[in-house]
């Protein structure tokens, strides 16, 4: 991407965060972000957030449901979820030990056998 595009489209997103925030200016926009920082900053809230990693989208139910379309059969095993007043899709966790329950088996105590070489 030249710099002429890439400066294209940082001006659109930029346009696009102040129309959405409601902010009347780029140095409001700047502002606002850099105090939102320091209140992070301040409150320790660094710490990651399960549902931003696990999931593939996060947003209202509309946004959600219209990702799940986009993905199309994609999508098919994906399951909606509803947490902390928004909506995410992700892949349900299926424990580790559902697979490999009766392998492990035949590691218990249980099994085991002292072994006296002499």
């Amino acid at each position: 991407m030249n710099d002429s595009v890439s400066n294209q489209f940082l001006l659109l997103l930029e346009n696009r965060l102040m129309e959405l925030f409601g902010f009347e200016s780029l140095d409001v926009l700047t502002e606002t972000h850099g105090q939102w920082i320091e209140e992070s900053l301040k409150k320790d809230k660094l710490a990651r957030e399960e549902r931003w990693s696990r999931s593939i989208a996060v947003g209202s139910r509309e946004y959600i449901e219209n990702r799940q379309t986009k993905l199309g059969v994609k999508a098919i095993h994906l399951k909606i979820h509803e947490s902390k007043g928004s909506f995410e899709i992700r892949e349900d966790q299926i424990p580790y030990t559902a697979d490999f329950g009766p392998e492990n088996e035949r590691l218990r105590q249980e099994n085991t056998y002292k072994w006296n070489p002499f």
